[in-house]
């Protein structure tokens, strides 16, 4: 992918108690996320680790949260459901490498 390219993902449902990566998927890869997507009412935590050691950022409780978070294949974001509901999210953001 050239640096510059958009990175969106399509509205996935995110079960309660589940989790989802916002990770490049080439080791070679990198990416800023600009936004995450999740309804007005509901609730996700966000972390950044290596897949193994994690720390929580934020508790996202709003439709839309801005970041610029520089994300790797090594060193990514992870999405986990607080709600005792399923309910759909998404992100955007452009490569950088």
């Amino acid at each position: 992918m050239s640096v510059g390219v958009a990175v969106t993902v399509a509205p996935t449902e995110l079960a309660s108690g589940a989790s989802m990566d916002i990770k490049p998927t080439s080791s070679t890869a990198e990416w800023i996320i600009h936004n995450i997507y999740i309804p007005n009412g509901k609730q996700v935590k966000l972390y950044r680790g290596d897949g193994t050691n994690w720390i929580e950022i934020d508790t996202i409780t709003s439709s839309l949260m801005a970041y610029y978070f520089h994300i790797t294949y090594s060193q990514y974001m992870r999405l986990y459901n607080t709600d005792c509901a399923s309910f759909y999210v998404g992100y955007d953001g452009i490569t950088s490498a």
